[in-house]
């Protein structure tokens, strides 16, 4: 499980750094708070998958587009 949780932190990460984003802007803009974003980011906790639609429509992209760049990441 808990690479499954690293890898989905990663997955955010990767994206939320192309968007020029900070953590705090998706955090407010996915209206969680920054340090539960934070940990999510950084595989310490998991999401579940309300929140991370919502973190996904904070990045601009959709859920699926966010499995298939996690899928992509994860193969390398």
């Amino acid at each position: 499980m808990t690479n499954f949780r690293k890898n989905i932190g990663e997955t955010l990460r990767v994206i939320r750094k192309q968007k020029g984003l900070t953590q705090d802007k998706v955090a407010e803009f996915a209206n969680i708070d920054s340090k539960h974003y934070s940990r999510i980011e950084r595989g310490v906790s998991g999401t579940r998958v309300n929140t991370l639609i919502e973190i996904c429509s904070a990045l601009e992209i959709s859920i699926i587009e966010f499995f298939d760049f996690y899928l992509n990441l994860v193969k390398k």
